[in-house]
């Protein structure tokens, strides 16, 4: 099965062809997967993280890849090095971006953005299998509501939506064990409520899941967004 990040850059690709050397910069880059394939693309590719530890996480998390770093920033407030972006890249971390300060995430972009660059968003619905699975710990139903709203309401604002294209990812997931790692990963301090409701979310695996070769896959529909400054 294509991995998530291959499904996301060939979307991408097709939009926005590899500008050999111009800089992409992912935004909320997690793993760092998505900016070390974007660099062994060609792109020079830089990815941006909230805090030293998460950074760090990202360099670790796979081989060095020429062309591609990694530095701390916030989509609200891009750091210098982000300046003259030919792309700048939110992949499922739109919604994490505090509401409050989502509608500065968009100017810094445009700001930091080159005249002909694009802006490329993909964020997931509110609802779907996977989301239904952790949804009785991570309830971010009215946060992604919140930035779908704000995305779709952004062609004549400033920007030129080129592009939007629903479509769905299939993960496949090897055991529930998978599932709780990544949620005490992504937020240690839930580990209470994680084991509180560890038999009700690990049902939910179970019943929602389509047993695949090497486990489960569940299914989340998303949007990609693709702007060029107006």
């Amino acid at each position: 099965m294509v991995s998530d990040i291959e499904q996301h850059l060939a979307l991408l690709n097709r939009l926005l062809p590899v500008r050999a050397g111009a800089l992409a910069v992912d935004v909320g880059c997690g793993d760092g997967s998505a900016t070390r394939a974007l660099a062994s693309a060609g792109w020079r590719a830089l990815g941006l993280e909230t805090s030293p530890a998460l950074v760090e996480r990202a360099r670790r998390s796979g081989p060095p890849v020429a062309g591609a770093s990694f530095t701390t920033g916030y989509g609200e407030a891009l750091p210098a090095s982000a300046g003259g972006a030919a792309l700048v890249l939110y992949l499922f971390s739109f919604h994490h971006v505090p509401e409050s300060v989502r509608g500065d995430a968009i100017e810094q972009a445009r700001q930091h953005l080159r005249p002909d660059g694009r802006l490329h968003v993909v964020d997931p619905l509110p609802d779907g299998p996977m989301s239904e699975v952790v949804l009785p710990v991570e309830d971010e139903r009215n946060t992604r509501r919140h930035a779908h709203q704000l995305l779709a309401g952004l062609d004549g604002k400033g920007w030129r939506l080129l592009s939007r294209q629903s479509y769905v990812l299939g993960r496949v997931i090897a055991d529930f064990q998978t599932i709780e790692d990544d949620l005490l990963r992504g937020n240690p301090a839930s580990s209470d409520r994680v084991a509180e409701m560890r038999s009700e979310m690990e049902q939910r695996f179970t019943r929602l899941g389509v047993t695949v070769q090497g486990g489960r896959r569940l299914d989340q529909p998303c949007v990609a967004y693709h702007f060029a400054p107006a």
